[in-house]
């Protein structure tokens, strides 16, 4: 690349994007005007791709550390917990008797708590709503 055209697409990357730019870029890049158009990836091709985008190569990486609560979240035991706690009420909210956007919400919140977290009887069918008039909705105390 020139040094004149490098700055060029320097100068541009500076320029504030307008709606109407963005969709004339967007339109310029469609169908056979796309340089990868008609193209596939090769097996071996995409099997570099994987490799080079797993663990600490991913641009998401961040050290390979899960929240605990992430973890236990994704366990199991705790699927089996919730799966309960609605079966037990009916997959119907017990505050206003709502059954769209159901969930499983612990009376005695899952941080402070933790010989309760898979306790049947520490835990309630709401619907978002009612969820978020909780104390223990989000980060509350």
């Amino acid at each position: 690349m020139t040094e004149k055209k490098r700055k060029h697409l320097e100068c541009l990357k500076n320029l504030p994007r307008t709606k109407k730019w963005n969709e004339k870029i967007r339109k310029s890049h469609l169908g056979e005007k796309n340089p990868f158009f008609g193209k596939h990836h090769s097996g071996e091709s995409k099997e570099k791709i994987k490799a080079n985008m797993r663990g600490n190569k991913n641009p998401n990486w961040h050290g390979g550390v899960t929240p605990i609560h992430m973890a236990l979240r994704k366990t199991a035991e705790y699927k089996l917990w919730r799966a309960a706690v609605f079966a037990r009420d009916r997959w119907t909210c017990i505050w206003c008797g709502s059954k769209k956007n159901i969930h499983a919400d612990h009376i005695k919140r899952f941080a402070d708590y933790p010989e309760l977290r898979f306790a049947i009887d520490n835990g309630r069918t709401l619907c978002r709503e009612c969820h978020q008039k909780t104390d223990t909705w989000g980060h509350k105390k």
